[in-house]
């Protein structure tokens, strides 16, 4: 249980930074301004455009990353919770997403 709620924790952590290291100005901002060009809108926000979308790609590759077998309730529980996570984080204003220009 408390590998679980560390794993989804650690996750949260991973998708909000990789949310801002391609936010403009940033780090990688470059490479995600051409991403979601390439990408388009639809495409860009589950890739790294909007931290509650990306819990359900970054979320199950970090998943099957650390989980063999493959268990599908473990892994509902995993992308719910860390999507909730998530937006308790910005719902928090412990996450600004408004000051990463996209």
């Amino acid at each position: 249980m408390i590998d679980t709620l560390l794993s989804i924790f650690l996750n949260s952590l991973i998708i909000i930074g990789i949310f801002y290291s391609f936010g403009e100005e940033q780090v990688f901002g470059k490479v995600g301004a051409q991403l979601q060009l390439v990408l388009g809108e639809f495409w860009s926000k589950p890739a790294l455009a909007c931290p509650v979308c990306m819990s359900s790609v970054w979320g199950t590759l970090f998943f099957l990353l650390k989980t063999v077998p493959f268990n599908p309730f473990d892994y509902i529980i995993h992308i719910l919770a860390l999507a909730g996570l998530i937006v308790i984080y910005v719902h928090t204003g412990i996450v600004k997403i408004w000051m990463v220009e996209r």
